[in-house]
């Protein structure tokens, strides 16, 4: 019967497997810092603002006008458009074009540097299908045969894994083949190579021959990697035979084998939004009628063993083996309580049919209450009683004071313009307003104060 099961394994793996692989490209050159056909006047305390825009919050304040569409936008750098969005590139505050817009698409990765406690800002340009990273003086950081990934938990930062590779070294001798994972950042520094085949349940003694293969890898958070493979292994002393073996490893970025497992994981795992974990299970196919056994890890790596998956009410496995959350358990975000600033020091809650702004010790901030609170691109909008929006970013800093934006629309008017899903962008600290025109746009960007 294991014969059986054994043949059955094998197939799996030849549907499972998974190859990777990447190719060159030509460089392309382009000069940086080219000025665009775009005008810029930097207004402080909202002095300059040409529209219907009074009551400008202090801080240092953008007004940029343009032939290009906003896209994206983070610490001062925008992500622009035009031909409807066909090609892309990005401008800074002071209105250069740092990257040209000649690409197809443009992603951009915001890392805090902590030494300096400002933002870095990195962006992943495609061409034909190709990528490559470039920083925001528009130079290139890495291209290549690498694939991007994004960890389940935790945000994104420069220091995070943000690319892999898996490196095949085949061999008939297994003491000579490698399978190497390779974590870079977005600099393009290697944080960690892996050997994965470096498995001490594999008696090199006993076995000719092996046949390996990734089968699945999951960056769970920026220090927790999950890995499954799977194959066969030939017996030195039965040159006809095959044994399937799995290996489930959990290791940290130093390349630390911290936890394995002799089974097989479920072909992905899960993020479950509600408590912030990863879960995933791992299967014993040698036990009757097959046995999951699941697993959760925390955004700071802490291994939870949940038990038998038939024991559970919450979590089930779907007809194509993916785990899932039962719909009678899933429980809601609580989208009425926010913590703000920069060490959690505010919180911002609803009570009754008003919402709050409070510092730890419960004193209000700009007013004593609010009757709306709009949270948009990391930002929120506050109305008061007198029917007057300010808008505050994530550290329950002040980016627009009462006066600019009016109550009508979905978000509030903007000047003389509805503020749109489209036509505001925010990285959590900044943020960037767009006022679309016939011929040309214009650009606000705030800071607040403390970013002068």
């Amino acid at each position: 019967m294991k014969r059986e099961m054994v043949k059955k394994i094998m197939m799996l793996l030849t549907i499972s497997g998974m190859i990777f692989s990447g190719c060159g490209k030509t460089e392309k050159t382009y000069v940086p810092q080219k000025k665009t056909e775009t005008e810029i006047s930097k207004t402080e305390n909202g002095s300059g603002i040409e529209t219907e825009t009074e009551g400008i919050s202090e801080g240092e304040n953008y007004k940029i006008t343009t032939e290009y569409d906003l896209e994206d936008y983070a610490s001062g750098y925008v992500i622009v458009s035009k031909n409807d969005g066909l090609l892309y590139g990005v401008i800074d505050k002071d209105g250069n074009e740092v990257i040209p817009v000649e690409y197809d698409n443009i992603q951009l990765v915001k890392g805090e540097d902590e030494k300096s406690n400002k933002d870095e800002v990195y962006f992943v340009c495609e061409y034909e299908g190709e990528e490559e990273v470039l920083d925001s003086n528009g130079q290139k950081i890495l291209d290549g045969e690498v694939e991007r990934v994004t960890p389940h938990l935790g945000e994104i930062s420069a220091d995070s894994p943000f690319f892999y590779e898996l490196n095949y070294t085949y061999s008939t001798d297994y003491m000579n083949q490698d399978i190497s994972l390779r974590y870079y950042d977005i600099k393009g520094d290697m944080l960690c190579d892996i050997n994965l085949l470096d498995l001490e349940d594999i008696d090199r003694t006993m076995y000719d021959t092996v046949d390996l293969t990734v089968l699945n890898t999951e960056l769970i958070s920026k220090d927790r990697i999950l890995v499954c493979i799977g194959g066969a292994l030939k017996p030195k002393d039965e040159s006809s035979s095959l044994e399937a073996y799995y290996n489930v490893s959990l290791y940290n970025l130093n390349g630390e084998r911290l936890q394995e497992w002799n089974e097989l994981a479920t072909p992905s795992g899960m993020t479950v939004e509600d408590d912030n974990s990863f879960i995933f299970a791992t299967v014993d196919y040698w036990a009757e009628g097959y046995q999951y056994e699941l697993y959760s890890i925390d955004e700071n790596g802490n291994l939870t063993d949940l038990g038998d998956l038939e024991s559970q009410s919450k979590y089930s496995l779907s007809s194509t083996g993916q785990l899932q959350v039962n719909e009678e358990s899933a429980s809601s975000e609580n989208s009425n309580d926010y913590t703000l600033g920069k060490n959690g020091e505010y919180r911002l809650y609803q009570t009754n049919d008003t919402w709050k702004l409070e510092d730890t010790n419960g004193r209000p901030l700009y007013d004593q209450r609010y009757f709306e609170c709009w949270h948009k691109e990391d930002c929120f909008f506050l109305l008061n009683e007198d029917n007057q929006i300010c808008l505050i970013n994530e550290k329950g800093q002040m980016l627009v004071d009462y006066g600019t934006i009016t109550w009508n629309g979905e978000y509030g008017m903007f000047g003389d313009s509805e503020i749109t899903d489209d036509s505001i962008r925010s990285d959590g600290n900044s943020v960037c307003f767009e006022v679309a025109g016939d011929d040309e746009n214009i650009l606000y960007i705030f800071f607040p104060e403390e970013e002068k």
